[in-house]
This record gives C-alpha cells, sequence and structure tokens, in this order.
C-alpha cells in the first residue's frame, strides 16, 4: 500500500477527496480484469488529445538556465483534466521515450538484446497496459507495430511537464539511432546540426492523472535526454506523483564526467536531486543506476 501521501495545498486536498471516490489507499488487487465502466475486459481510456495549451506563464552539472528557456510553464494539476472512470486495478506501463520499442520488449520478456526485470507487482508483464512515448518520427512504424487494444503507442510526442500541440524537436543525425535527440538544442548531440521536427508535447501529471486509478500499479521508464530534468521537479509537486510506484530513470548528467544536457528550465542539480528525494518521500521507487537497452 501507499500510506501517507499528504497534500501540499487546498488543490492537493480536492484530488485527495475525489481520489478516494476512486478507491481510496493504493491497495494492491489483481483478481479481476480490468474494467472501466463495470463490465469485464475493457480497456483503460483510451489516451485523450491535449487540451488546447496556454501561452507560457557544453553543459555542466551546475547548469543554470537555459538561454531559451522551456517552451512552457511546469502544470502539475488542472481541474479541467479528466478522471478516469471507476474499474478494477490494472498494470499500466509508462515508457517515455520508446525509441523503436525495445525497452517495451525488455519489459515483456521478449528482447533477444537486453534482459532487465520491471516490477510490475502482482501483475503479469503481458497483462500491462502499455503507452508507449516517443518524439522521433524515424521511429513511427517500429512503435504502430506493437499497437494492440493494451498497447497505444504515441509517436511523434514528448513527454513534458505541460501541454503544447506544436513544438520543435532537434533529432541526433551523428549518433547511432538517434539516441541524443532531444527537446533541449544545447543538448552535445544536437547542438551542431540543429536538424529539427515538429512534435506535441504531453503533460506526463495529466497523462498519469486521465488513465492511472490510485489503486494501479504504475510503472514509469523514463529516458528522454534531458528534459527529466525539467519533469521531475515539476511532478514532486504534484499530486500525480502519488499515483506511480516506480520510476526507472536514465538521468542525462549524472555528473560532470557526462552532461549533454540538464534540460531547459534551469533547474540546477542540487533541485534535481532534490525532487528525487521528494518523490521518494511520497512512496515511488526510483532504482538507482538505470539505463535504457540500447537500440
Amino acid at each position: 500500500m501507499k500510506l501517507g501521501r499528504c497534500a501540499l495545498s487546498v488543490t492537493l486536498l480536492w484530488w485527495q477527496a475525489c481520489s478516494a471516490l476512486h478507491g481510496g489507499l493504493r491497495a494492491r488487487h489483481a483478481d479481476q480484469p480490468l474494467a472501466n465502466d463495470g463490465s469485464n475486459g475493457s480497456k483503460p481510456n483510451p489516451v485523450p488529445l491535449p487540451f488546447s495549451p496556454k501561452k507560457p506563464s557544453s553543459v555542466s552539472a551546475n547548469a543554470t538556465a537555459s538561454s531559451s528557456g522551456p517552451p512552457c510553464q511546469c502544470e502539475v494539476f488542472n481541474q479541467a483534466w479528466k478522471w478516469p472512470h471507476k474499474r478494477a486495478p490494472a498494470c499500466l506501463f509508462i515508457d517515455l521515450g520508446a525509441a523503436d520499442g525495445e525497452t517495451y520488449l525488455a519489459f515483456t520478456q521478449h528482447s533477444k538484446k537486453w534482459s532487465f526485470n520491471y516490477d510490475t507487482g502482482p501483475f503479469k508483464k503481458e497483462d500491462c497496459f502499455a503507452y508507449l512515448m516517443e518524439a522521433n518520427p524515424k521511429f513511427n512504424m517500429n512503435l504502430e507495430h506493437f499497437r494492440t487494444s493494451r498497447v497505444y503507442p504515441m509517436t511523434k510526442t514528448a513527454a513534458y511537464m505541460c501541454d503544447k500541440t506544436s513544438e520543435t524537436f532537434y533529432l541526433d543525425s551523428t549518433g547511432p539511432s538517434g539516441w541524443g535527440s532531444s527537446l533541449d538544442d544545447k543538448h552535445e548531440a544536437v547542438k551542431t546540426s540543429k536538424q529539427g521536427v515538429d512534435v506535441k508535447l504531453y503533460n506526463l501529471m495529466r497523462l498519469l492523472q486521465e488513465n492511472a486509478l490510485p489503486e494501479d500499479t504504475v510503472v514509469v521508464k523514463m529516458d528522454i535526454e534531458g528534459a527529466e530534468y525539467d519533469i521531475l521537479p515539476c511532478l514532486a509537486n504534484s499530486p500525480a506523483a502519488s499515483l506511480v510506484d516506480t520510476l526507472y530513470l536514465e538521468d542525462h548528467c549524472p555528473g560532470d564526467w557526462w552532461c549533454p544536457t540538464t534540460g531547459q528550465a534551469g533547474n540546477t542539480k542540487e533541485v534535481f536531486n532534490q525532487a528525487l528525494l521528494k518523490l521518494r518521500a511520497r512512496g515511488v521507487t526510483i532504482p538507482n543506476g538505470y539505463w535504457s537497452p540500447m537500440l
């Protein structure tokens, strides 16, 4: 169970009251098939389109603000966001930076390249619902190959701390398979080429609130080339953080020995580490040293 997750504001208290209507504390139950509306076997609500965006209210590990700034501001909660229908508890795998889908294959224990045991609690991995989010359009076809009633590719879409219908995503044209592609045009892998494509930004907090119930098992894998430095301090202050069980995080600035980017919001390493501490205090498991499989 996840206990003792206190709200930090009146808004968060309102969240708690609404969460209680959806099952209260996050007890683990896997004895019923997934259902949205009281019927057995239904899938979660389809991933909704983002709401209309609001106007924006060499790297060191001690880097400060990006010269360009973030594309939009952190939005931890919005009363206009939808709530998922009451249903049986489920397992949700949210793959941020899904690339060609190799992580999803590893998640389901079907990868021939890489093996890793993601913690899905009482659920079988093949029974989990998966959201495969990737901004690089070169992987569109790879990810669409996985689409089923349980797997939802979200292509030309970048996870972020707010919604925006159009933003430039910079492609790594020199690294193998575009590993370093990033929203940050100062990222070491893209700062000289500046080859950009248009993508939409999807608020991770909204994705969690609109699709996850408190009693679900929610696994998030995050390999997003520095945008974690923008998103996680935002998530740490959001009620949606309480919906995450395990966060498998690839840190793109573990130290000055390797630090291609610290995002665009100007968050320092200290701010980032404090966000991780806050997330752990709220019950999110964040294993140390996670590294995504190579393509």
